[in-house]
């Protein structure tokens, strides 16, 4: 059910996303396109507002001359609006995306990719460690007396060195229980198969 939960979380987030963010963007870039196009119908009409004025200039009295350089500033300050009004809306459109962005990152966490995978396929404490195979007789040289084996385990023979006595091990059953019984001469010759 988590899965499906998470699934549904995503589907709403990418659905927020195709709804919301493209109209805004889409009406952002189109106001800052209206805008650049009016910005450069002022500054053309700027442009020839200086020609006809430096053209004119010595034609001009000194009313005139100010009449005309306050109508050029002001022409000026109308283009510079446009581009003051430009970089907000560029500014108001980069705070929105980000915004998004936080959010589906936020959000980004319940996706399918970002889920725990199952402990027991990528556990290496779960693994056991590979072991190269090795022969009876390297692995009876390699042993040590207190390794335990898996099986049940040989008597031992060991020649006391002032009677030449021999004695038998008392035997492990593997369940930590000690077997007092004796085998039988027969059961020494017989070879298993487990």
């Amino acid at each position: 059910m988590e899965m499906n939960e998470g699934v549904q979380k995503i589907i709403e987030i990418f659905q927020k996303i195709n709804t919301e963010a493209p109209p805004k963007t889409r009406e952002a870039l189109d106001e800052i396109g209206r805008l650049d196009a009016l910005a450069k119908e002022q500054s053309d009409q700027v442009q020839n507002l200086k020609v006809q004025f430096l053209a004119n200039f010595d034609k001009m009295t000194t009313e005139q001359k100010s009449n005309a350089f306050s109508h050029l500033q002001l022409q000026m300050e109308k283009m510079l609006e446009y581009s003051d009004q430009k970089v907000e809306i560029s500014r108001r459109m980069t705070a929105n995306l980000t915004e998004m962005k936080s959010q589906f990152d936020a959000a980004s966490t319940n996706f399918i990719e970002n889920y725990p995978t199952s402990s027991h396929r990528n556990s290496e404490a779960n693994r056991t460690p590979e072991t190269p195979k090795t022969s009876s007789s390297n692995r009876k040289k390699n042993e040590t007396p207190d390794e335990k084996r898996r099986g049940r385990k040989k008597k031992e023979v060991k020649k006391e060195e002032e009677g030449e006595d021999i004695k038998q091990e008392e035997l492990d059953d593997g369940n930590g229980e000690i077997l007092n019984e004796m085998l039988d001469e027969d059961d020494e010759d017989r070879t298993w198969c487990w």
